[in-house]
């Protein structure tokens, strides 16, 4: 079922908990737009077959300011096995006009740990970032440092769902940006509420090109004890800042 038509089919409230909507029309055109994106950055995965091939499995990466490196790991895996990633959408998008609609057709749902469960429970591939918002909008002083301090939301949606967790650190997209520090003499709630966005540089109003390579780990198999949850946290996590700390070590100078 879609939702793809505002004034045929418009949104309600409770959309956002629905599991079906999809618009496989919406999602080849979305495949085919991002071509161009991927060949200006070059865009490369490591390990791909490291994915289970039909059970449904957790995607933990790092938070980019501007995440490109996930709609190409999402393009990639829909063009190369037919299946969906799932993504989980704050709850201010359901606020939007237009968008929600596109977005309810993309799969996305709200992001709440009974959707991912219910999803993940289904055999469906779900996406998060458990940084969140504090990660992506880090300054490059910090960049390629995951900040999942207390993060565990994660860990308890993969062990409650009984599905493995996948690493996905993506080399390259802190670098697309260069993101400065706040002004010192802003105070913090001050910045967030008038500026919620850090400031940047590109190449004028454009990222930098350079070479995204996402690196896919192997899947970590969750404990069957919900009281595990800190100690497979922490694997996660330690799992996923080594490779993204190997992934840049290996990456040339150049790109």
């Amino acid at each position: 079922m879609s939702k793809k038509n505002i004034f045929t089919n418009p949104y309600r409230d409770g959309d956002e908990d629905h599991l079906y909507f999809t618009d496989e029309k919406m999602l080849k055109h979305f495949a085919s737009s991002l071509a161009m994106v991927e060949k200006y950055f070059r865009y490369t995965m490591v390990g791909f077959n490291n994915f289970p091939p039909k059970k449904g499995f957790m995607i933990v990466a790092n938070h980019g300011f501007m995440p490109f490196d996930m709609a190409l790991l999402i393009r990639q895996i829909y063009l190369k096995t037919g299946r969906r990633v799932r993504m989980l959408m704050h709850s201010r998008t359901w606020r939007l006009p237009v968008l929600r609609e596109v977005f309810l057709n993309m799969g996305a749902v709200d992001a709440t740990p009974e959707n991912a469960v219910r999803l993940l429970k289904r055999g469906e591939i779900v996406a998060v970032f458990p940084g969140g918002e504090r990660e992506g909008l880090r300054s490059s002083a910090h960049k390629y440092k995951l900040l999942w301090e207390g993060r565990t939301g994660f860990a308890k949606t993969a062990i409650a769902a009984g599905v493995p967790v996948v690493p996905c650190m993506s080399v390259g997209i802190d670098d697309i940006f260069y993101i400065l520090d706040q002004p010192m003499k802003i105070s913090k709630k001050l910045f967030h509420r008038y500026l919620p966005f850090p400031f940047f540089v590109g190449l004028g109003g454009l990222p930098f090109p350079r070479k995204i390579t996402t690196h896919i780990g192997v899947p970590i198999q969750p404990p069957k004890s919900s009281k595990m949850v800190t100690r497979f946290h922490q694997q996660v996590w330690a799992s996923s800042q080594k490779m993204l700390q190997e992934g840049v070590k290996k990456r040339r100078w150049f790109e």
